[in-house]
């Protein structure tokens, strides 16, 4: 009787150490400014509801993953997303770094164009704005 639950125990336990979730701790870097954090950037899994954001010091951790390959997505407003894929199965603890690179603009009206160097070149632009003005009668 004593063997069959000291079994019992030991298989339990080894299970429950198996099925832990895997964090996932990693830094966001900003590629225009040096290489400095870039804090409040947004971390995704793909097809799932797991995201969370940097902190100031640009550093993330996503719990309850599940082990196995995930997508993460990461996206900061102004810069280029980027995914990387992942694989949990044998891991621990993985530790990922991402740099950001800032969004290259081409055209974004017929007359608004910035260079694809954007922001580390100077550019030029034009603007053109054509007031429509209306007549308008107005009675008391």
């Amino acid at each position: 009787m004593m063997k069959k639950f000291l079994i019992l125990i030991i298989f339990a336990s080894t299970s429950i150490g198996f099925s832990q979730d895997t964090p996932i701790i990693g830094k966001i870097l900003d590629n225009e400014l040096n290489q400095e954090p870039l804090a409040f950037a947004s971390v995704s899994v793909k097809g799932t509801d797991i995201k969370t954001n940097t902190n100031i010091d640009g550093i993330y951790t996503l719990d309850n993953l599940e082990p196995g390959e995930h997508v993460l997505v990461f996206n900061f407003i102004g810069y280029e997303p980027q995914e990387k894929v992942i694989n949990t199965h044998s891991l621990t603890k993985e530790e990922l770094t991402i740099v950001m690179h800032a969004k290259t603009l081409t055209r974004i009206h017929n007359n608004f164009e910035v260079t694809k160097d954007f922001p580390k070149s100077k550019t030029t632009s034009s603007i053109e704005f054509q007031p429509q003005y209306s007549k308008r009668s107005y009675s008391n």
